[in-house]
């Protein structure tokens, strides 16, 4: 199982080992031949494909201006199922632009294949913003071949905000990233390794106008692709260089030494960054003042400034925390902000209507956990607001329309933030909503006629973040009807499902769903009838099928949530149970699941419930493994059970 990752000094010795140098541009490196013949890894004889080699050279421009990353890798396909890496996506976006992409495929005769340049498209992901990301397909892929390929990344920066990531979900032979580091600047790494007996190896070359830091770790292990794990980014080997100190002989400058300096950083004067941003956004306050005025109290003025910039601003994809020299008039007037404009408006808006609000930066659990021991704070990619009302803190992020007031995405509960009051930046952690508030409860009454078929009606109530999953997740109610008309009858066992109706409630953080149920032919006469007892929330499938002494990574869930499903079933004289559900009830750490029946004969009716709880959604270690294993073995055992009824024969 995973252990917690270590962080320590990478640069505090210069070792002797000399690598050989990869041309990142003009020839092309050599491919020893041990890599062309090479047909599987000794440890790890079903891996799809290897990185056979990697290496990332960021050079650092001493005037913060035109600096880049270039990037070379090279891998080999070793199996039918690793076909698909010969598919490459990079993000770009105006910070941090793509450019001078190159590629070739080895084929296994000996022949090679230049990527042609129609085989190099963007796909546009916020064309307000200019973000894309460029995919690549190299050409004629095939079992044996090898492809490698190289590109740069241009940035306006003294600092590259993203680690260098080892390891991958494939082998790697061999990976390396160079630091180039002027001379004027002092800069401090940070990195580490979950992997045991393993350091990540360094190596320190002085140049002319600096120092040339190499990283490097060899044959490492792939990261497991086992279902609901951590994100590769807790689980791989990794290291970052950042820029502490400029000091130019003449003057010094503190730059990311630690948080306060990182806050200060992004925080900005008057030419740029937050102030800059506060300092032109009179046409945001001028609205805050016209909102608020509708509301007596603080609560009532915060709502409605929050549903406003929620719902009349459109937020565009990504964008980080920092906003450059963005000022709040500009991004007000064009209607379009990304999630930290927004949630900057918001602040600012509130801070109008004399509600205290503080900004806080957060990242989403499923990008990674935040790293507090590292003072970079482009490791944070949302931000939110902390407003304070009634002596309590509320979290609010309007960048999503689902969201009713002071509730936060699944994804951003839980985790740190860094909350940048007056002052000093201080640390919080984001409220979690308890598993019993993100429920999904269905209701179902059915009765058999005498030919067998099954009418009824059903309603499927869900809140919280369940009910948020299923808020607006299509673009109009007409197709919202048709998706629920869809799922029903996909979830109902065989029934059809008509007439929905559909009750969305933002602010209430509730989704009610009504339905008809019918047989799937009106003609068909049944003699038996063998009924899910757990439908419509009958699981597919277990996702946690291996056996703990065989899982290596943890478990991460979308969010703790709890379901429940009452069945009433009815039918004519001349019919009986056959067989009835037989339910585990079961309980550990990680939940619990339970099922009950009670029978009428007299009646002639039989009344089904079954519930499971979902406790947490972390799950990190080997013995927490255990628990949601058995657990989920026990909900896919009770999703198995069946009502069988049959017609009894005139004898009986």
């Amino acid at each position: 199982m995973v252990r917690p990752c270590t962080c320590r000094s990478l640069v505090s010795a210069v070792l002797a080992l000399t690598i050989p140098a990869v041309a990142l541009c003009g020839d092309w490196p050599r491919i020893p031949e041990s890599e062309r013949t090479l047909t599987q890894i000794a440890d790890h004889p079903n891996a799809p494909a290897v990185v056979l080699f990697e290496r990332g050279s960021i050079v650092f421009s001493r005037r913060s201006v035109s600096s880049y990353l270039q990037v070379y890798r090279r891998v080999k396909i070793l199996r039918e199922s690793g076909v698909g890496y010969g598919s490459i996506s990079i993000p770009s976006t105006p910070y941090f632009r793509v450019k001078d992409v190159e590629g070739r495929t080895h084929l296994p005769d000996g022949r090679t294949v230049d990527l042609p340049e129609d085989a190099v498209f963007s796909k546009s992901y916020s064309g307000f913003y200019r973000r894309e990301v460029i995919s690549v397909a190299m050409p004629r892929v095939t079992v044996g071949s090898i492809i490698e390929y190289r590109y740069k990344v241009f940035f306006d920066s003294i600092v590259y905000p993203e680690p260098w990531y080892f390891q991958s979900e494939i082998p790697v032979l061999h990976s390396e990233i160079v630091y180039y580091i002027p001379s004027s600047y002092r800069f401090k790494p940070y990195g580490g390794t979950l992997l045991r007996g393993r350091t990540i190896e360094s190596r320190i070359e002085k140049k002319p106008k600096g120092l040339a830091v190499t990283f490097f770790m060899d044959n490492l292990i792939p990261i497991p692709d086992e279902p609901l794990r951590y994100p590769m980014e807790d689980l791989s080997s990794w290291v970052i260089v950042l820029p502490d100190l400029f000091d130019s002989g003449v003057f010094s400058m503190v730059l990311l030494a630690d948080w306060d300096s990182a806050v200060d950083r992004i925080r900005g004067n008057s030419d740029y960054g937050y102030v800059f941003f506060r300092r032109r956004a009179g046409k945001a306050k001028s609205k805050a003042k016209e909102l608020a005025a509708g509301a007596d109290d603080p609560e009532g003025r915060a709502r409605a400034i929050y549903r406003f910039v929620r719902d009349e601003l459109v937020t565009e994809a990504g964008g980080g925390i920092s906003v450059g020299r963005q000022t709040g008039n500009e991004v007000f007037e064009s209607g379009r902000a990304d999630f930290t404009e927004k949630a900057l408006l918001l602040q600012l808006m509130l801070r109008k209507a004399k509600v205290p609000a503080s900004l806080a930066w957060v990242r989403p659990v499923f990008l990674g956990h935040v790293r507090r021991e590292v003072p970079n704070p482009y490791q944070f990619t949302r931000s939110l607001v902390v407003a304070k009302l009634g002596g309590k803190e509320v979290f609010l992020y309007p960048c999503d329309r689902r969201l009713a007031f002071g509730a936060l995405p699944p994804s951003l509960e839980g985790v740190p933030c860094l909350v940048l009051d007056k002052g000093k930046p201080r640390w919080a952690t984001t409220p979690v909503t308890p598993a019993g508030q993100s429920a999904t409860v269905a209701k179902l009454h059915m009765h058999i006629d005498d030919k067998g078929r099954i009418r009824g009606n059903g309603t499927l109530t869900l809140t919280g973040h369940s009910a948020w999953s299923r808020l607006r997740w299509r673009d109009t109610r007409t197709e919202r009807l048709t998706r629920w008309t869809e799922w029903l009858e996909d979830h109902m066992g065989g029934l059809s499902a008509d007439g929905v109706e559909l009750e969305e409630d933002v602010e209430g953080r509730s989704v009610t769903v009504r339905w008809t149920i019918g047989p799937a032919d009106e003609d068909e006469a049944f003699d038996e009838i063998e009924l899910p007892v757990t439908v419509p929330l009958t699981r597919s499938d277990n996702p946690f099928t291996l056996p703990p002494s065989k899982r290596l990574t943890p478990v991460l869930l979308q969010y703790p949530f709890a379901q429940s499903v009452e069945l009433h079933v009815s039918w004519p004289e001349g019919w009986a149970v056959d067989v009835a559900p037989r339910f585990v009830n079961f309980a550990n750490g990680a939940g619990r699941v339970s099922g009950t029946v009670w029978t009428d004969p007299e009646r002639r009716t039989i009344e089904i419930a079954t519930s499971r709880l979902i406790r947490r959604r972390d799950y990190p270690n080997a013995s927490d493994y255990v628990q949601v294993h058995d657990l989920y073995e026990k909900l896919t055992a009770n999703d198995e059970e069946e009502l069988v009824l049959v017609r009894e024969e005139p004898d009986r």
